[in-house]
């Protein structure tokens, strides 16, 4: 009998609409990625060879999805194929109680949706936060595309299909179901794939079948060759600190004089917490163009775009949901790091937003915010 049932993709192949599917059952707790999320420097110490991080992880884990009661557990969660669940089967779980769908998409949508939101394996602390890092000792594939975005990112997505096979013989008693997203489109092939795991279909499931999730519509829909194009300027990460900080500040110094209008229109995103990220990413993104000519810099694919967006987010919301997982340091001069493995929300808003943190989140949790799974992104 299942009673857990996981994903294997590379990410923007829709794990976050299959978990809008499996919330659709009446006999089902779904989340996109519940914390721990199982990812960060735990995940990448562990495909170096190095698995304490990630095994001391394992126990929280296992105790977040054993709190589903009789309900059978999903979580799509990319992260899975990337450390996690090769530590499940056996130790914690039996393999006859897994279910598995391996979840592909069109290689070619998913190297230009990545593309899209500047998302390089191993290129920025974000990327190498959520994605594959090159050159890691458990790779399968060899990786000889240094320096070039797009061979980057179709290594990665070759690397999860190559760990997709060995997962499937290492682990030969898990139920598995291979699909595409076109497939889970349609109504019928949704009701073959709840039965294959003894889900059942709740009323709502036809409403949501072939709805579009987690778009990123915050990124523009940039042609191929824009997105593959080399910038005609210094690429900012190339700068000394020093420089590069105050590059920054007049960049800052730049959107909150000219562009105030755009920055007084920035709205929350409910259903990720409150939170403005989406929309500071949106004003980023529509920005960058323009910030390249006038400052005569490269800030496209970049770690400091997403310095640019983070100091945005501490002006204009400093107890902004996402500095519980995103870290700006300030000296000796601007850095980022993140922390998605915490066990306990409340704990950690407190540990990082304080009391303060703690009663705005309330607030906006007053006016509607979801909190149960932030990164289950509604379009």
């Amino acid at each position: 009998m299942i009673k857990y049932v996981f994903c294997i993709n590379p990410g923007r192949c829709g794990s976050d609409y299959l978990t809008e599917i499996f919330l659709q059952a009446v006999n089902t707790t779904s989340y996109h990625e519940n914390t721990p999320i199982m990812n960060g420097i735990p995940m990448r110490e562990y495909n170096n060879g190095n698995p304490a991080l990630l095994e001391e992880l394992m126990p929280a884990k296992v105790k977040s999805m054993r709190k589903n009661g009789t309900r059978i557990y999903c979580e799509t969660n990319h992260s899975f194929i990337k450390g996690w669940g090769w530590l499940l089967p056996d130790t914690y779980l039996d393999q006859k109680e897994i279910g598995v769908v391996i979840l592909k998409r069109d290689p070619e949508k998913i190297c230009r949706s990545l593309l899209r939101v500047h998302e390089i394996p191993g290129l920025t602390e974000w990327s190498r936060t959520w994605y594959l890092v090159p050159g890691s000792k458990k790779d399968l594939v060899p990786f000889t595309a240094s320096q070039n975005k797009e061979l980057t990112v179709k290594w990665y997505i070759e690397e999860v299909c190559k760990r997709a096979e060995l997962y499937r013989n290492r682990f030969p008693d898990i139920t598995y179901v291979e699909c595409d997203l076109e497939e889970l489109n349609d109504y019928d092939y949704v009701l073959s794939l709840f039965n294959r795991f003894g889900i059942k279909p709740g009323p709502s499931l036809r409403k949501v079948v072939g709805k579009r999730w987690n778009a990123r519509s915050e990124w523009p829909r940039l042609p191929l060759e824009e997105l593959l194009a080399q910038s005609d300027y210094r690429h900012i990460d190339t700068m000394e600190p020093v420089e590069r900080d105050n590059c920054i500040a007049d960049i800052l110094d730049w959107i909150f004089t000219e562009k105030h209008q755009l920055i007084s229109g920035l709205k929350r995103d409910m259903p990720m917490v409150g939170t403005y990220w989406t929309s500071v990413v949106a004003l980023v993104a529509g920005l960058e163009q323009e910030i390249e000519k006038r400052f005569e810099i490269g800030i496209r694919f970049s770690e400091t775009e997403y310095l640019i967006i983070y100091k945005i987010l501490k002006r204009i919301d400093p107890l902004d949901i996402s500095f519980a997982a995103g870290f700006l340091q300030e000296q000796p001069h601007l850095s980022l790091t993140y922390n998605y493995n915490w066990t306990n929300s409340v704990k950690q808003i407190l540990k990082t937003l304080g009391v303060p943190g703690l009663l705005h989140t309330i607030w906006l949790m007053l006016q509607g915010a979801a909190t149960r799974d932030g990164s289950h992104r509604a379009e």
